[in-house]
């Protein structure tokens, strides 16, 4: 039996199908599947060399920079509470929550090359992890982007506030609040997020000739297709878009007038106050964090908004799939950066950097040396060991 993907059946952008590239899919009677390609275009290898090349690298190299951002925060974070009497920082708490978010969108994002690879399929044996992944993942990392979204408009905001109008937060325990914002943060963001879930669905499919049952990916109840998906659209587009961009630019166009206000004040008055410039750096990281986050995300979430309207204009398909590939690799840089621009940008970062990885290092050559010479000792005089070939 053969079976051709119908075009106005899914969204394309979601699965990554576009027009120029239909996948036919052969069921024979032993149920395999086999799966024939369309001819690639130009525009097709450019979306594969993004999707399975690029984005699989440096999401991956996210991992192992966020995983490091972790234990280093976490160190700093224990040495600030033993020299300030066990009082927290918020925005280093806010650091270490966005570097477990970042970590978890870049862990989530590298299995879409391997759902890639395989080349626009909507069908698929019933218990393919790809079929899930192609279901439900989109769901997932929607919601860690809009959590690092909301951890870095908070940072920024209560660093404005610290800084802007300190004489609004004496009355307030800066840890509770900092820790109630990051988890009401989180919980609201998986709330905002859960219609994602509902946007595709599976339905049973079987062959009428050979009996075979097969997995197809259709549309759901929040599908943008339907009124519901289509209002949600809207929400999430001012939730995730409009609204933390606007206070993002406002936030950190006064956190660079400060900076400035600050290095001016201090420069004139000969001042040299350690903990000045320590607030200061980490003022200048934030902004930078900030800058970046505008500049390499919501590119990609103002395409996903507008894809709607773009996708209806048959001509302008490939070439809209090409440049949303690129935005999305933009946003997978991001959360993927914050290592090395931790590492450029702070001092005490990349001190404890290397405290970490000269005591991990240590450590492996003492052990190795006490394995050594603990074989040694055990060693009779007069033998030689034996060699297993």
């Amino acid at each position: 039996m053969m079976y051709a993907l119908n075009n106005s059946h899914i969204n394309e952008s979601d699965i990554g199908m576009s027009r120029s590239n239909l996948t036919i899919f052969h069921s024979n009677g032993d149920c395999t599947l086999h799966v024939t390609k369309g001819v690639l275009t130009t525009y097709d290898v450019i979306q594969d060399v993004f999707y399975v090349v690029l984005t699989p690298a440096v999401s991956l190299f996210g991992c192992f920079g966020n995983i490091l951002n972790i234990i280093a925060l976490i160190r700093s974070r224990q040495r600030m509470k033993k020299a300030d009497g066990g009082r927290d920082s918020g925005t280093l708490i806010g650091l270490l929550v966005l570097a477990v978010s970042d970590m978890l969108f870049c862990a989530t994002i590298f299995p879409r090359a391997f759902a890639k690879i395989s080349g626009n399929e909507a069908l698929f044996h019933p218990n393919d992890f790809r079929l899930y992944y192609q279901v439900y993942g989109t769901g997932v990392i929607n919601t860690f982007i809009l959590t690092s979204t909301w951890i870095t408009v908070s940072m920024a905001l209560m660093r404005y506030i610290g800084i802007c109008h300190p004489l609004a937060t004496r009355k307030i325990d800066s840890n509770i609040c900092v820790r109630f914002t990051y988890f009401i943060i989180a919980v609201i963001c998986i709330i905002i997020n859960l219609p994602m879930f509902w946007q595709y669905k599976i339905t049973d499919f079987e062959d009428p000739l050979s009996g075979c049952k097969w997995a197809l990916i259709d549309i759901g109840y929040f599908a943008i297709s339907t009124t519901l998906g289509y209002s949600f659209l809207w929400f999430r587009a001012i939730i995730g878009i409009l609204l933390p961009a606007l206070l993002l630019i406002y936030t950190n166009l006064a956190l660079v007038q400060a900076l400035r206000r600050s290095r001016r004040m201090r420069r004139e008055c000969r001042v040299q106050n350690s903990v000045n410039r320590s607030s200061n750096r980490i003022t200048l990281l934030l902004i930078v964090i900030v800058l970046l986050f505008i500049v390499l995300v919501f590119p990609a979430e103002i395409l996903d908004f507008c894809q709607a309207v773009i996708l209806n204009q048959p001509e302008n398909t490939s070439l809209f799939l090409v440049i949303r590939g690129i935005a999305n690799f933009m946003q997978v840089v991001n959360f993927s950066c914050n290592f090395v621009l931790y590492c450029a940008l702070n001092v005490h970062f990349r001190k404890t950097m290397k405290e970490l990885l000269t005591c991990t290092f240590g450590e492996i050559r003492r052990r190795q040396s006490f394995n050594n010479s603990t074989a040694s000792r055990t060693e009779k005089p007069g033998t030689t060991r034996q060699v297993w070939l």
